[in-house]
């Protein structure tokens, strides 16, 4: 079963798991897709006639449409468990919650939020992993692809993650955003270019194609943080010491089976000056 998506200007989520047509993307090494931008394969979803299987399986549980303007809304859940660890005694598992909340107002603007809460336990390749990255971070916990942890009972961990962001096009080949999120930069099941280890950070990008879409420049400008406190501080938790970056790719893509693209990026210390100010003051 093919479905054309006809969304505007949102983003496809990185946990969506959805069965993509490669051969229909280009520019595949610019992540996250635009919705309106790509074609979909989802042979396991089946049309339900009941109206129960219907809410559930193929609709948003708030589901608004009236002219231009959808909005939904939907509830999260991922609830796992696996074997027991052999040498502690505790059982590998996940609990998430969330919601997330989308809307189209217009053809031109979009938007969309999340929140999530994650409780779980990781194989002890991975929990020793993120023992090492805090020895020297002054936090309790790290968890891949969500950022700072803290501590669940004893060797779990509990972090919150939220994001969102509202999204512009003015016309088909231009898209500009404004959010808290993340992008993946390169093939693969994670960024090649931006480490795993990062946290969501606030942004703003462009996004452009040129040439009947076979380039796609885009920019983003960030606000990052390192996993490690400000030295000085006058309350309990610090402020992590903050950074700036910037990344810019230039994708080539003159048909569905070759793609070639050019990535820069830079990352600025901005410590420096706020601790100055601060000796100042």
């Amino acid at each position: 079963m093919i479905n054309s998506l006809n969304a505007q200007v949102k983003n496809r989520s990185f946990s969506a798991n959805y069965h993509l047509i490669y051969k229909n993307i280009a520019h595949s090494s610019v992540q996250p897709y635009l919705e309106s931008h790509q074609l979909e394969l989802d042979t396991l979803r089946t049309k339900s006639k009941n109206k129960i299987n219907k809410k559930l399986f193929d609709e948003s549980l708030l589901n608004v449409k009236k002219k231009d303007i959808h909005i939904t809304a939907d509830p999260l859940f991922n609830f796992t468990i696996g074997s027991k660890n052999k040498d502690l005694d505790y059982r590998y598992y996940s609990n998430v919650r969330g919601v997330r909340i989308t809307g189209d107002l217009t053809n031109n603007f979009s938007f969309e939020t999340r929140f999530y809460e994650n409780q779980f336990f990781y194989p002890d390749y991975l929990r020793q992993k993120s023992d090492s990255r805090t020895n020297t971070s002054n936090i309790e916990g790290m968890a891949f692809g969500i950022g700072r942890a803290k501590r669940f009972k004893t060797y779990g961990a509990d972090a919150s993650l939220a994001n969102g962001y509202l999204s512009f096009s003015p016309n088909k080949v231009i898209n500009f955003q404004l959010g808290h999120g993340r992008h993946f930069f390169g093939d693969g099941y994670r960024s090649l270019l931006i480490s795993d280890y990062a946290p969501d950070y606030p942004y703003i990008s462009g996004q452009y194609y040129l040439f009947n879409k076979k380039i796609l420049y885009k920019h983003v400008t960030s606000w990052m943080k390192n996993l490690e406190r400000i030295p000085a501080s006058s309350t309990p938790e610090a402020l992590f010491i903050p950074k700036s970056s910037s990344f810019n790719i230039l994708s080539f893509s003159p048909n569905s089976r070759f793609s070639i693209s050019m990535f820069e990026g830079g990352v600025y210390k901005s410590f420096d000056n706020q601790m100055e100010k601060l000796i100042l003051t």
